[in-house]
């Protein structure tokens, strides 16, 4: 039980790192905007944090 709570909090870390980099990518670097590699990582990112939550959930039980 214990490794699925910490995987959960690795999910959710991954996913705010995610959001976070990618984010200022797309706002910090015009260029960037051109392109979509922030606008497919970003989503994939709050993908990361549902995964990590839906782990904490599922340890609590």
């Amino acid at each position: 039980m214990r490794r699925s709570r910490t995987q959960g909090f690795v999910w959710i870390g991954g996913g705010c790192l995610f959001i976070v980099v990618f984010s200022l990518l797309f706002f910090l670097y015009p260029r960037s905007q051109a392109t979509l590699i922030p606008q497919i990582l970003v989503p994939f990112g709050v993908v990361e944090i549902v995964v990590g939550v839906a782990l904490l959930l599922r340890s609590r039980r």
